[in-house]
């Protein structure tokens, strides 16, 4: 989970997760070479070390190189990380000069993408050497020597206990317990990609208890924010409505900051009390032994706060920084389809059309790949009020084959 921060724009507060463009330019400005090792001031923490290795004359992360990344995270989550190190190096087939700067690009494209994850850039020391330090020194091992070196410097004390399955708990009645691993974009009601396959266990869970209702319960860190816990819990709430459970079986509320599992004092308590969690109301006995029989559906989810400026089809700048947080979470999002629909709640279809391009090029400009999103408008349905200024805008997440 990502630490909150606030954000300014004009009267209204935006509170964002450790990605921002101004600490991953004060990032990029503090490539040095031969920088003093971490490891001589951070020797009481457990080190963890990893290669990621690159095509011949490439800098880009690729799936694999992303794949085992996200393994080494889901073992070593950045709220228990301290500081990070990253080392760029080439093999020796082109000049100083050239494999220098190559260096340094792999760097920062691992660095880009380790931020996407939520890594917090302050954390982080990088340097770049080209050649001049290969580890591998015959002919069948000198392509490793395009690596970039992570090591991550971390607490173990931090690491929190191992999370039971949904599955694995019994839902007896008045048992309270948090959705694991469910996790939103910041300022959002929208679920990350990670997310979805604990809302699918949900689901599962569900179907398997038919006589299971419960209260799905929103929760913020940091900040009153009534709204987005109430959003979060309605989002989950719907989720399963399209999945077939019936409205009578569930309730939401949403709780703002006012029920901390822990006192917030470090990225960790403010992670663990941002959550969605599940109180039962009633249950039996009884259950349903085919609750795999069912066609994943996709989630959906209003995309807050995403404003326009009046009579134009550009946003505001609160609205743009909202969109950047969809957008850096899409970024990574492989199996899924994002797909958005803004809807002519003003009455003003053509104005709704220019916007849906907006939102179109801006996803592009802001680096998620084409095939991960689509963007479209439609009439508003007959239940969603008017209004005169932003039209809503809904996005689904979309399993692909």
């Amino acid at each position: 989970m990502q630490r909150c921060e606030k954000i300014t724009f004009g009267r209204q507060a935006y509170r964002s997760p450790g990605l921002l463009i101004a600490f991953f330019l004060l990032v990029s400005m503090s490539l040095l070479r031969g920088q003093t090792p971490l490891k001589k001031r951070l020797a009481t923490d457990s080190l963890v070390y990893h290669e990621t290795y690159f095509p011949l004359d490439e800098a880009g992360v690729n799936r694999a190189a992303r794949a085992r990344l996200d393994s080494l995270l889901a073992q070593w989550p950045w709220t228990v990380v301290r500081m990070v190190q990253l080392e760029g190096h080439t093999d020796s087939l082109a000049g100083d000069d050239y494999n220098l700067d190559l260096s340094k690009r792999r760097v920062m494209k691992l660095l880009r993408y380790l931020i996407s994850t939520g890594l917090d850039p302050r954390k982080v020391q990088t340097g770049y050497y080209g050649e001049e330090r290969p580890r591998y020194l015959t002919d069948t091992l000198r392509a490793k020597n395009r690596r970039v070196e992570l090591l991550l410097y971390v607490d173990k004390q931090r690491l929190p206990s191992p999370e039971k399955k949904l599955m694995d708990y019994a839902f007896r009645k008045g048992d309270k317990l948090r959705i694991p691993k469910l996790q939103f974009v910041g300022n959002q009601a929208v679920p990350t990609w990670q997310s979805m396959p604990v809302l699918y266990e949900l689901v599962r869970v569900m179907k398997r208890y038919p006589d299971l209702a419960i209260e799905l319960q929103g929760h913020v860190c940091c900040s009153d924010d009534q709204q987005l816990s109430e959003a979060r819990a309605r989002m989950v709430y719907h989720f399963l409505r399209d999945h077939g459970i019936a409205p009578e079986r569930m309730e939401y509320r949403g709780y703002s900051n006012t029920r901390p599992l822990y006192q917030e004092v470090d990225e960790r308590t403010e992670a663990l009390n941002r959550r969605v969690e599940i109180k039962v109301l009633r249950n039996t006995k009884r259950e349903n032994p085919d609750t795999e029989l069912f066609k994943p559906k996709p989630a959906r989810a209003p995309v807050l706060d995403l404003e326009f400026i009046r009579d134009s089809p550009n946003l505001t700048p609160a609205g743009d920084f909202m969109l950047t947080l969809v957008a850096e979470m899409m970024k990574t999002a492989e199996g899924y389809l994002y797909e958005f629909v803004v809807y002519d709640n003003l009455g003003a279809p053509s104005l709704t059309a220019r916007r849906k391009t907006t939102l179109q090029r801006l996803l592009r400009r802001k680096g998620v790949p084409a095939q991960f999103y689509k963007v479209m408008h439609r009439p508003a349905p007959e239940w969603m009020p008017s209004t005169t200024g932003s039209n809503a805008v809904m996005v689904e997440i979309i399993p692909r084959p």
